[in-house]
């Protein structure tokens, strides 16, 4: 029979020989696999620099500027929950493309609670827009979730902001920002169940009247990124890219807009 010492001694070594492996499980994780919907289909170009676009990666965000001359304005951007964050590579790509800066923020990939996750995102926010002093305006944008925290950061720092575009999300739902002065859209698709367009319907009344709305037509909740499939949705009825490129031309509209405002 094992005495009590030695038990206590096999006890103790399992424990750490587990706390080793879990650590080493941890260690050898890729980026990807971190998240609950991976980056798919993404071609390993886009996150190239090339003579139009410039990327970088910090530990903070992905950023996509534009080679030559580009806007100050730029745009801070928020992945739906659990989305791995390049998954809004090839959306940022384009824009950048078209002379506009583009930061996707680099969320946790396991969200927690939402209130937490959203105050943690928008501190992360925070300091993305600290780094880039260059940047005169900003606007903020967000796919799901992420749109939930744009929305939240715009009404809690609204100075902050000359521009809000929501992306396949139904936020704002808990406070009204009618009274936001900025630039303010909001980009749907008709075939999304997960952001459904009559909850959206629902809370028009707390986007400012002036909001220009864009319909997707065929578009739903997934093809905003790019990940594949998602439980819950509905099937588009056009491409990723048909609905790429009409995501990227609503979201480069409302930049000029916010851009040529008055807004400080």
């Amino acid at each position: 029979m094992i005495n009590y010492k030695l038990r206590s001694f096999l006890l103790l070594a399992a424990t750490i020989l587990g706390f080793g492996i879990a650590r080493a499980s941890i260690a050898d994780e890729t980026e990807a696999e971190r998240y609950l919907f991976p980056a798919k289909d993404v071609d390993p170009a886009v996150l190239k620099s090339n003579d139009q676009v410039v990327v970088t990666q910090t530990a903070q965000d992905w950023s996509f500027t534009p080679a030559k001359g580009g806007s100050p304005s730029a745009l801070l951007f928020f992945p739906g929950g659990g989305v791995e964050p390049v998954a809004y590579a090839p959306l940022a790509r384009a824009i950048a493309a078209d002379g506009w800066a583009v930061y996707v923020v680099k969320l946790p990939g396991k969200t927690t609670a939402a209130e937490l996750h959203r105050q943690n995102a928008i501190a992360l926010g925070k300091s993305v827009m600290s780094s880039k002093p260059e940047i005169k305006h900003w606007v903020v944008a967000g796919h799901s979730m992420g749109g939930s925290i744009a929305a939240r950061f715009v009404h809690e720092e609204p100075s902050l902001f000359r521009g809000l575009i929501l992306i396949g999300t139904t936020h704002p739902r808990d406070f009204d920002l009618s009274g936001f002065t900025g630039e303010v859209t909001k980009v749907y698709g008709t075939e999304d169940k997960v952001a459904q367009q009559a909850q959206s319907e629902a809370n028009r009344r707390l986007l400012p009247a002036r909001t220009t709305w864009v319909r997707v037509e065929g578009g739903n909740h997934a093809q905003f990124g790019s990940y594949g499939l998602q439980p819950g949705d509905g099937r588009a009825t056009i491409s990723r890219e048909e609905q790429l490129k009409a995501t990227c031309n609503a979201v480069v509209s409302s930049l000029r807009r916010a851009s040529a405002s008055r807004k400080p």
